[in-house]
């Protein structure tokens, strides 16, 4: 025989400006609450009441996930840019960004690579016209070194100044025939061929 449980009436909504949920030894194990600019805020914590996964609203209206290790320090962020496209960001034990993937406004792919100071040094892409590039850039942000591919499959190579100046560039045409150009200091071609 089974034993019928009584039905309680249950309201339909709860109206708070924090709510917490605690484990069996009181401890706070996730927060919901409203930040002080009003946006919606959830927060789960770890064993050490540290704040582990953010989920927020940020003030532009957009979401955003974050990711902390037990420093603090926020490691990994999804969240959606200004235009309201997609990003993942990873970020090492400071809180640097060192890897960003993202989507643009044409949801065409990204991703750039920043060394320890926060310049980007690497990036590769797709084109809305249908071209993948990569780029990598020196110290102070200048690309030296670029790759594309078009559309047709013709590839290109390009090694740039401390200027980001073109100086050697060399492609293969679609129809397979090679160029190769070079630049001396002046800016003006020295060698070209074929």
């Amino acid at each position: 025989m089974h034993k019928t449980r009584k039905i309680e009436k249950t309201e339909k909504v709860t109206r708070t400006e924090c709510l917490e949920l605690v484990g069996r030894d009181g401890r706070v194990c996730a927060k919901l609450t409203t930040l002080l600019n009003g946006a919606p805020s959830l927060r789960l914590f770890d064993k050490m009441g540290n704040s582990r996964l953010m989920l927020d609203v940020l003030p532009d209206g957009s979401p955003s996930v974050m990711m902390t290790d037990s420093d603090g320090h926020c490691r990994m962020m999804i969240s959606q840019q200004a235009d309201g496209s997609p990003c993942v960001s990873l970020m090492d034990a400071q809180g640097t960004a060192r890897g960003v993937f993202s989507l643009t406004q044409t949801s065409t792919p990204q991703l750039s690579l920043f060394d320890e100071n926060g310049e980007v040094r690497a990036g590769l892409g797709l084109m809305a016209s249908g071209s993948s590039c990569m780029s990598l850039f020196d110290s102070s942000g200048e690309i030296r070194a670029g790759m594309t591919v078009l559309p047709d499959g013709s590839p290109g190579l390009a090694f740039n100044d401390q200027e980001g100046i073109p100086r050697a560039c060399m492609d293969l045409l679609s129809d397979g025939s090679p160029g190769l150009s070079l630049s001396g200091n002046s800016g003006r071609n020295v060698c070209i061929a074929p």
